[in-house]
């Protein structure tokens, strides 16, 4: 059988019910040792075949902001993880890890409109609207946390594809060095490049579209991102994922994000539907609940 997943994250109230879920165990929370035997199988290209289904397992929150949180999301009604637990902060949980502030580093004009989104992201009109909620694709890195919803990695020949459960997405990524599109191409998930080093996949990835939200609460970029993620397989079952991101129009330098996934051992899974479609109303019912009054 397969598995439930969450419900769209699409309505400012799933933001509290996000931020509180269980914190993950204390085990998976600290850096783990690669194991120095592991040695991946092969598939009949060559590459280390890490094939099969992941979830990410460290920082829950990510759903909600790749930014360390702090008192601004009091006024939010969103509780620290750590207030939560009664604990010092656990900065190994991933998130923005460079800057050492765990905070985007963005340019003056960007991060006032950041807090421009974020102080009317409760009551918002629909500029102020997550894309997501308009069943537009969440992007990268979103789509790898968006409901902490599962994906699966496929390895034909020459490429490694991931397919995801959120809105049933998918990137593929060639490994071959062939010329990038065109600059003036944009895409949501941009386009992607890859190649091994050793069991470390890295990921280059251009020509994104500037019309996604890097997590719930409105971090953005414009159409001059540029990511460079290194997807590191530990052993068989586990992933220590690290994201450089460059955008000389919105951010002041780059900074790193880091994050874990686990691979799924559920017997018998599979990705379900979890489809937006024509007629969706989300984001009207989150306008109609401002027109009320409502949070």
């Amino acid at each position: 059988m397969g598995h439930r997943f969450l419900a769209p994250t699409l309505t400012i109230a799933a933001v509290a019910g996000l931020v509180s879920l269980p914190a993950a165990p204390a085990a998976a929370q600290g850096a783990k040792a690669t194991s120095p035997a592991w040695s991946p199988p092969r598939t009949p290209d060559g590459q280390p075949d890490v094939q099969g289904f992941f979830k990410v397992q460290l920082h829950p929150y990510m759903s909600v902001t790749l930014e360390r949180l702090d008192k601004r999301f009091g006024d939010l009604g969103v509780q620290r993880p750590a207030e939560r637990r009664g604990a010092p902060d656990d900065d190994s949980a991933g998130g923005v890890v460079d800057p050492a502030d765990g905070k985007i580093p963005y340019q003056p004009w960007a991060r006032a409109k950041r807090e421009d989104i974020l102080s009317n992201y409760l009551n918002p009109t629909p500029e102020y609207l997550d894309p997501v909620s308009r069943c537009l694709p969440p992007g990268i890195p979103r789509s790898f946390f968006v409901n902490r919803s599962a994906f699966q990695i496929l390895q034909p020949p020459g490429y490694v594809v991931f397919l995801y459960e959120y809105e049933n997405l998918s990137r593929i990524v060639p490994l071959d060095g062939r010329p990038r599109m065109g600059p003036d191409i944009k895409q949501w998930m941009g386009d992607a490049r890859g190649h091994w080093e050793g069991s470390t996949l890295v990921v280059d990835a251009t020509n994104f579209n500037d019309r996604s939200w890097l997590d719930l609460t409105g971090d953005f970029h414009s159409d001059a991102l540029h990511i460079v993620e290194r997807w590191t397989f530990a052993d068989s079952d586990r992933i220590t994922f690290e994201a450089t991101f460059e955008d000389g129009k919105v951010f002041a330098r780059p900074w790193k994000l880091a994050a874990e996934f686990n691979r799924v051992t559920e017997p018998h899974f599979e990705l379900l539907e979890f489809a937006c479609w024509e007629g969706e109303r989300n984001a009207e019912s989150i306008l109609s609940r401002r027109s009320k009054g409502k949070p």
